[in-house]
């Protein structure tokens, strides 16, 4: 119904409303939903990095079961990672979109930009942490913010893994096809929805491959900073 309602109506002020209202309804769902799950998973990532820096054998039922076993406190410390970081972002969304104040949206939009970088540099740790020194929810907040203020080259290796993980996802975002984000591409036939949908989920599985290099790389910097013992 809603893409009859994007592609049927002849008002072009109605369809940019309608194409905002797509964003919106996509970033919602990839933020609130696609991520938290990504974070929780990346719980097992967490757990065979440990594995493998301790020289230990790397099995894939091990990152399962760590998963398996923390699943509520890591869907649970995803959620508030997620809402203190990407938060800002929807609701200066949901003013310019609804109230059409942009200037107050882009001011918001400017604080949430801060306030979110803020927030991914106190909280880089915390799944590390919760995972490796099984701690629970507001313990790893707590102890990824101490970590990351007592070591001052937590800012530099931040802004390292932040700008690799921003050049890799530019970097196939440049070349992906314009089709794949169309709402009415598939409607040319079965093989435009199946190419469109393929493309989609190798977009997802490609994001998910980067967040979780990024986690190994974070995990190993952890476990190099409280001296873990190989």
């Amino acid at each position: 119904m809603y893409f009859e309602l994007v592609t049927g109506t002849e008002a072009i002020e109605d369809l940019e409303r309608y194409q905002l209202m797509e964003l919106f309804t996509y970033l919602i769902a990839h933020t609130f939903l696609i991520w938290i799950f990504q974070l929780a998973c990346l719980g097992g990532i967490v757990s065979l990095s440990k594995r493998s820096f301790v020289g230990l054998d790397v099995n894939f039922k091990d990152g399962l079961k760590t998963v398996k076993d923390n699943f509520l406190k890591l869907i649970g410390v995803s959620t508030i990672l997620v809402v203190l970081i990407t938060g800002g972002f929807v609701v200066s969304g949901v003013l310019v979109l609804f109230t059409e104040e942009v200037c107050a949206g882009g001011i918001l939009f400017l604080v949430s930009l801060v306030l979110g970088l803020l927030f991914l540099i106190w909280f880089l740790y915390t799944i590390p942490i919760m995972v490796i020194e099984k701690k629970g929810i507001i313990r790893s907040l707590s102890e990824s913010k101490k970590t990351g203020k007592r070591y001052g080259g937590t800012f530099k290796f931040f802004l390292l893994i932040f700008f690799l993980v921003s050049f890799l996802n530019n970097l196939v975002m440049f070349f992906a096809p314009q089709m794949i984000y169309s709402p009415t591409y598939y409607q040319q036939g079965i093989f435009q929805l199946i190419l469109q949908f393929g493309l989609r989920w190798f977009l997802f599985l490609y994001q998910y491959i980067i967040f979780g290099f990024s986690m190994i790389l974070i995990s190993t910097h952890y476990m190099r900073l409280k001296g873990v013992e190989k």
